[in-house]
């Protein structure tokens, strides 16, 4: 039986104090506990608590350590615990799917909940359920969670089953449809959050869920005709109903109902038979005005930019920006919206519902005429000579006016007369009064109103005529609300009333419903003891608003007045509601113009302006008559006043509801219309059974994944999930079954319990003593917790787990150790005699050996000493003989030559005599001359110096050389007697590759096992590798005795460079040895042969590197060696993910071998394992190479230097293994080594073509793009030519100031690119694909953006840029490269712009000088960015109409092929480069490889 453990100890008794709540506060405080506090930047913060909750002086104190470092010190009385922060549930709950498995269901608790899940940094979640509603965050980013795949997942199966997702509520509905109760789905949250989407995602599965089942195997889900015209409704409402906004660019600005009609749920088949839409509260005001950033109605902006120019020239159509009810929030353009797209998806949306073409185009004639009506100009009438504002008038010639009424087809002058004159009836008596110009354009924007309205009204019932399809009475319907969410602006006017009306309404019923859920699964479970739940109702607020004395039945009476005044309005309000048993009603402190409305969200304030003149919404009835009389019988129809009687109109859903509709004609006012359509969707609501979504918008910059704390919980709060979770706090919000309890706090309690079948009696043993009965329930199938229960549990259990863990543990160590010991000392004993006498006998031995290997070892050295001083003595005299030889022989010659030379200038001397008087004048110049040939001399000096350098190097390395070969070849000799010994046994165990004629080790440890070598005869091994050894050391003494002659006569060069200007040549100067010219020359060439100039004399020195045949031993270590597991990372890591790459100091230029090292030493081991016969470890060695390339690309892509290293050493490699390459093609029966490196090579060149060239080019791209305007078309250097700074005027009005540097940063950038890729020697020809791309980028970009400038091109400005353009060219020139191609298109702008342009024959001459401008681009040249005179000092003649209308006709002529802009398409260029076969096996000191490493490279 295992122990209970020690109690928890018993908290103080604190006089006046709640023990119970105390002793709980002091369990749930303790150290490492978290807390949240609130914060005005992220909302809640945490803190952890830093030492243990204690008591003193009547209150507790807790010490919090907040993120961020801060301390805060929290005390409490006793008396008020509650005021403690809140506590943090535990771990397991920070990603919980449900917020009503939260322990402490708390506002911090759900927040933290909530940005937990959606700021996950692997798995970002978006939907969290609250209970019955789905949380759903917007993450303003493409997620890729609405596939067919997925709603495969969630097709039949249950919510609780699958992570958090609108489609399990969209599943949730259908499958509850099934058993015939109809569903609804009630989608809000604030303008952004997202609900359209959410709509359509709900429409776009209840629209293929049948077929979802049947088609889990299939490859796609099939659709119905009906199901399409269900979802093609939503680009119809979109268009005409869905605005951009400053929080939303698709916001819809009406609220709809769809139901959704099934077939029977007994047929085989459940599927969409049909819809209906309901419509509520288009925001008409919209149409007349926006705010600044906001747009109209999509639908006209779709027009203006994707009409056939036909329809356009019929419409009258233009930009945008010509219409008066588009431009005032100047945002017709829109980078997340595509009019041209959706103009196309419009129509086809229009078809699919069964609206022809010419109908169509009719109700486009429609919006068209109304953006006329908005540029109809309502003047002050004249009057006595002078403008009287109190009267009104229109032109007779208004050319908006004309095409106004043309496309409406009504009198024109009959309009005039209802817009500018009011006509009132008393009896039979008819007064006609002028109205002012505000009136009279307050008269024109109503009839604008009314007419997209009716329009609206006609779309959606040809939408609902045609969703009909099969759908007949009776049939069950699944309804999806997508309603406004709670407004609250800085300015609140008619319509957020009227939303925030709404909202209210839906809260009080979504309150209510949870109430009703809470309470029936209590009454279910057969709870005892529990008390209804208090929650507060917002009935009052709703009374305030809709009751018989209420706010719209007060605006209704003011409307029904004639010339009421807003003021009027608020001071009915003041005298009625403003009293002190309304406790929701506010009156304004100061003025008469605003009232505040208590929400269950927050305290609203209205702006009454407007609220009256909103309300009528209506036109006059002379007015309505004119638009009757319209000879356009589509606008006729759907102004007729019967409509309504012959359609159904789309709020309507019952003959009761006709009915009672019929009864509130006489109150035509918005208000009571909204009013009795909301209590219509609320009465359907009541019906159905209701499913929750709350739309949240996350942050108000609409920035992916981003996330403002503040932000989310006002909207929290709007939406009412906070308001649920205080409902659900009242009562019992944890619950869990009695098996779930008993299987997770079942070690709380004496293991004798832990095997029970009553799980009831388990959990009632495990709770009873630890809490109060008042926190609990326990009903039928489980117990129900009070908030911060659960947790409290946890807590005990782990402190239980822990005490538990540490008990067991101190007694198995106790018992193991306790053996162990035992058992050591028996082994001790015993062990230390056996040692002893094994160390004496091995003592013993290695004394021995030793003697005897320190005689043999001074035998071997004595004679190493006789042979080494004999060869030397040889060496030496035989070099000495050599020297003198060359000098002699070079004296020689000298002292012939310079005999020679006298005999020529005595003759010269004599013939010159006579001119040196003519060459006295020509002495200052030579002067010069020699003073210049003076430091050239120096500057020869040092380079002698360095060559001198040089060749003191390359003696020092042959020395060694020699030096290393000798003593492997005595180490030949040595193995000589084994070999033989050997040979018979290794011959029976060779194996050699059919394929290539190499040998292949399976392993490492076989090759050295069997001591395999890749020679074809192990018995002729010993005599060529001893032949082999002596010819390569001859070779290197013969190197020895070369460099050292190089260095005498690099002394002697030193010496007599100051005082000769001499050129080097066959013969050299005095003291020089006659061999160095020799050797020199013999470099020189060896340096030519293998492309490599730049390497130095020991470079040029070919070392051979596996030509020495090695011992078995030697070869199986290297195999060894190579094919251990760490060697490609060891080597990866060491030359390319963590290499130190060199850096240029001052103006000291790096050598190539420090560039150039890793891709050399890989060269080098490629070779090492093509020579072993390792070609498969080498393909791996070289896709490790590969990918750490990649790797290293991506970490530091964006530092130049580290990707010119890479790219260098890139194409190094590639030149390596194409030497590689060629080298084995010469050898016979060799296809498979062929076949390796050819699958290399091209490895090598994909990582040097895609995965490094082209992403430095992105970079640099990207960087060049906003220098090349600013260099070539803003700089002006000509003063002469200077034009003054003025704003910089763009197609959509944006205004900035022209910079004078543009060209300076553009040099900076442009050499600063070509000087790292020199100074890490890129290859010649990659330098210039990349300087020319990015030259060809600045060209294109900057033509580009001249073709967008208005008014920019003029002749001083074509003069500035034709210089910068020059610049340009000059500097490219200047490093090699041909830039003018690149360029041509800028200059020949520049040229049409200085070229007469006055009549039609100067086109002829505009024309010649245009070779790569298509004729669509010299239309906009010189009809929109041309400007005549930008300057007062620029004279030039304007351009005719004669010549624009002839360059528009070129336009027109080739309009169908030509383009404007230029696409910045990258030009794809084979790679060139050549072979490498020369490898240096320099190791730089800051790479550190292991001895065997870089033992491979000798």
């Amino acid at each position: 039986m295992m122990s209970a453990g020690p109690p928890a100890p018993p908290p103080s008794q604190t006089p006046g104090g709640n023990s119970e709540q105390l002793a709980k506060a002091l369990l749930d405080y303790k150290k490492g506990y978290y807390g949240y506090f609130e914060d005005k930047t992220d909302g809640w913060i945490m803190g952890v608590v830093t030492a243990d909750a204690a008591i003193s002086e009547g209150s507790l104190s807790v010490s919090f350590r907040i993120e961020g470092g801060e301390t805060r010190e929290i005390k409490v009385p006793v008396s008020a615990l509650e005021t403690l922060p809140p506590l943090k549930n535990p771990d397991n709950m920070d990603y919980v799917d449900d917020l009503s498995q939260l322990s402490y269901l708390h506002e911090p608790a759900v927040f933290s909940a909530i940005k937990n899940r959606f700021l996950h940094k692997i798995d970002p979640k978006i939907y969290t359920y609250s209970g019955m509603a789905l949380i759903a965050m917007n993450p303003f980013a493409k997620v890729d969670i609405y596939s067919e795949e997925i709603m495969k997942e969630y097709a039949g199966v249950s919510r609780e089953a699958m992570q958090p997702h609108i489609y399990g509520i969209a599943e949730e509905c259908y499958r509850a449809m099934l058993t015939g109760k109809d569903q609804s789905v009630i989608v809000s949250g604030e303008s952004g959050a997202g609900k359209t989407q959410s709509t359509k995602y709900i429409m776009q599965y209840l629209a293929v869920v049948d077929s979802l089942s049947k088609a889990r195997s299939e490859a796609k889900i099939l659709k119905s005709e009906t199901e399409d015209a269900v979802l093609a409704s939503n680009p119809i409402l979109e268009s005409f109903g869905n605005a951009k906004t400053t929080r939303n660019d698709n916001s819809s600005r009406f609220g709809k109902f769809v139901e959704l009609f099934f077939s029977d749920r007994d047929s085989h088949s459940v599927r969409i038979t049909g819809a209906k839409i309901r419509t509520y509260l288009l925001e008409r005001s919209r149409l007349i005005f926006q705010p600044e950033s906001e747009r109209n109605y999509h639908i006209f902006y779709q027009l203006c930019a994707a009409a056939p120019a036909a329809e356009k020239k019929r419409l009258s159509l233009d930009r945008w920006e010509s219409f008066h009810y588009l431009n005032q929030g100047r945002a017709g353009v829109v980078k997340t919206i595509n009019d041209i797209h959706d103009f196309k998806d419009t129509q086809d949306a229009l078809s699919t519902v069964g609206i022809p073409v010419e109908s169509q185009w009719d109700i486009f004639k429609i919006c068209a005429a109304l953006l006329h009506l908005g540029n109809v100009k309502v003047k002050p009438a004249e009057k006595d000579g002078s403008l009287d504002k109190s009267e009104s008038s229109i032109a007779n010639d208004d050319s908006a006016l004309e095409t106004f009424t043309t496309l409406l087809g009504i009198t024109k002058a009959d309009f005039v007369q209802c817009v500018t004159k009011k006509q009132t009836t008393i009896r039979n008596d008819t007064m006609v009064t002028s109205l002012s110009v505000d009136l009279a354009n307050v008269t024109r924007d109503s009839v604008t109103k009314a007419i997209y309205t009716k329009l609206f009204d006609w779309l959606v019932r040809i939408i609902n005529r045609d969703l009909k399809r099969e759908s007949v009475h009776g049939q069950n319907f699944i309804g999806v609300l997508d309603i406004y969410g709670f407004e609250h602006f800085a300015v609140n006017s008619f319509e957020q009333f009227c939303i925030n009306y709404a909202n209210e309404k839906l809260q009080q019923e979504f309150t209510k419903h949870v109430f009703r859920l809470e309470q029936e699964e209590y009454i279910r479970e057969g709870l005892e003891n529990w008390t209804m739940i208090q929650f507060s109702d917002n009935q009052p607020c709703i009374d305030l608003i809709e009751g018989k004395v209420g706010i719209l039945s007060i605006l209704d009476d003011k409307s029904k007045v004639q010339n009421t005044k807003d003021e009027e309005f608020i001071d009915s309000m003041n005298k009625t509601l403003a009293n002190p048993t309304q406790k929701y009603y506010i009156k304004a402190k100061f003025g008469n113009d605003t009232f505040t409305v208590k929400h269950y969200a927050v305290n609203v304030t209205y702006t009454a302006a407007g609220f009256i003149d909103k309300n009528k919404d209506s036109v006059s009835d002379e007015m309505k008559d004119v638009l009757r009389a319209s000879t356009n019988s589509f606008f006729k129809e759907i102004f007729s006043p019967d409509q309504s009687a012959t359609e159904e109109p789309a709020y309507a859903s019952s003959d009761k509801t006709r009915m009672r509709r019929s009864t509130l004609k006489s109150k035509s006012t918005l208000g009571s219309m909204f009013k009795s359509s909301l209590e219509e969707l609320m009465e359907t609501i009541r019906a159905t059974e209701g499913h929750y979504i709350r739309c949240i918008k996350p942050n108000m910059a609409k920035t992916a994944f981003g996330f403002e704390g503040p932000a989310v919980l006002a909207q929290l709060k709007a939406c009412g999930v906070l308001e649920t979770i205080k409902i659900s706090n009242e009562g019992f919000p944890s619950k869990l079954t009695y098996e779930e309890f008993a299987e997770g706090y079942y070690t709380l309690i004496n293991s004798d319990f832990w095997e029970s079948k009553d799980k009831r009696d388990v959990c009632k043993r495990i709770i009873s003593p630890l809490i109060d009965s008042s926190k609990y329930r326990f009903g039928k199938t489980k117990i129900f917790f009070k908030s911060g229960q659960i947790a409290f549990f946890d807590a005990r259990r782990r402190e239980r787990v822990i005490f538990l863990m540490n008990y067991g543990q101190k007694n198995i160590r106790r018992f193991l150790q306790r053996t162990k010991y035992k058992e050591t000392l028996l082994a001790i004993s015993d062990m230390q005699m056996h040692a002893q006498r094994y160390i004496a006998e091995k003592k013993l031995a290695k004394l021995r050996h030793e003697a005897a290997l320190r005689k043999a070892e001074e035998e071997r050295k004595r004679l190493l000493a006789e042979q080494e001083a004999a060869r030397k003595n040889e060496s030496i005299v035989l070099l000495q003989s050599c020297v003198r030889r060359r000098i002699a022989f070079s004296v020689r010659q000298k002292l012939k030559q310079e005999a020679k030379n006298a005999e020529k200038n005595a003759e010269r001397f004599k013939e010159k005599a006579s001119s040196l008087e003519n060459k006295v004048v020509s002495l200052a110049a030579e002067s010069a001359a020699k003073q210049t040939e003076i430091q050239d001399l120096a500057t020869r000096n040092v380079s002698l110096s360095n060559d001198l350098d040089t060749a003191k190097s390359a003696l020092k390395a042959a020395q060694e050389r020699i030096q290393m070969l000798e003593s492997e070849l005595e180490s030949v000799k040595r193995d000589t007697h084994d070999l033989h010994a050997s040979s018979g046994y290794l011959n029976g165990r060779m194996s050699v590759s059919t394929e290539s004629g190499v040998y292949m080790a399976k392993s490492p440890s076989r090759a050295g096992r069997h001591g395999l070598s890749r020679a074809p005869s192990l018995k002729r091994s010993n005599s060529i590798v001893s032949k082999e050894h002596q010819s390569e050391l001859k070779a290197l003494r013969a190197e020895n005795d070369a460099l050292k002659m190089m260095l005498d006569g690099n002394r002697a060069s030193t010496v007599t460079a100051g005082s000769s200007g001499m050129k080097r040549g066959p013969t050299m100067t005095r003291g020089k040895s006659i061999y160095s010219g020799d050797i020199m020359e013999l470099a020189e060439r060896e340096r030519q042969k293998n492309g490599n100039s730049a390497s130095s004399t020991q470079e040029t020195i070919q070392q051979r590197t596996t030509s020495i045949p090695e011992n078995a031993k030697a070869l199986s270590h290297r195999i060894e060696v190579l094919g251990r597991e760490m060697f490609i990372n060891d080597i990866c890591d060491a030359l390319i993910t963590k290499v130190q790459i060199p850096m240029r100091i001052g103006n000291d230029p790096l050598y190539k071998r420090d560039v150039h090292f890793p891709s050399h030493i890989l060269g080098c081991l490629f070779a090492v394992e093509m020579d072993l016969g390792m070609v498969i470890e080498l393909y791996d060695f070289c896709e490790g190479v590969v990918e750490a390339f990649q790797e290293k690309a991506k970490v530091d892509g964006n530092n130049r230097a580290i990707m010119c290293f890479l790219i260098s050493n890139a194409c190094e490699l590639l030149g390596i293994v194409s030497g590689l390459q060629e080298s084995e093609s010469k050898k016979p029966n060799n296809r498979a080594n062929m076949n390796i490196l050819s699958k290399i090579r091209a490895s090598v060149y994909g990582l040097l073509d895609i995965d490094l060239l082209s992403a430095f080019l992105a970079n640099a791209i990207k960087e060049v793009i906003p220098l090349s305007a600013p260099a070539l078309l803003e700089t002006q250097d000509l003063a002469e030519f200077y034009i003054p700074a003025a704003p910089k005027t763009t197609w959509f009005g944006a205004a900035e100031e022209f910079a004078n540097d543009g060209l300076a940063k553009l040099n900076m950038f442009l050499v600063d690119v070509g000087v790292t890729l020199r100074s890490y020697m890129v290859e010649n020809s990659l330098y210039q694909l990349i300087m020319m791309e990015i030259l060809r980028t600045v060209g294109m970009t900057s033509f580009n953006d001249l073709l967008q400038r208005k008014n920019f091109l003029c002749p001083n400005r074509a003069i500035q840029i034709e210089n910068n353009v020059n610049t340009v060219i000059s500097w490219y020139t200047a490093v090699g490269l041909d830039a003018a191609p690149s360029l041509t298109i800028l200059k020949e702008a520049s040229k049409i712009a200085v070229l007469q342009k006055t009549s039609a024959s100067d086109i002829q001459a505009v024309y010649s000088v245009v070779n790569q401008l298509n004729a669509n681009q010299v239309q906009q040249l010189l009809t929109v960015c041309y400007n005549s005179s930008p300057a007062p000092d620029n004279v030039d003649i304007p351009i005719s109409l004669e010549f624009r209308e002839v360059v528009r006709s070129h336009a027109t002529a080739s309009k169908t092929a030509d383009i404007l802009a230029i696409g910045l398409t990258k030009q794809d260029q084979p790679l060139t480069v050549g072979n490498v076969h020369s490898l240096d096996k320099f190791v730089p000191p800051s790479v550190i490889l292991p001895e065997e490493y870089v033992q491979l490279l000798q």
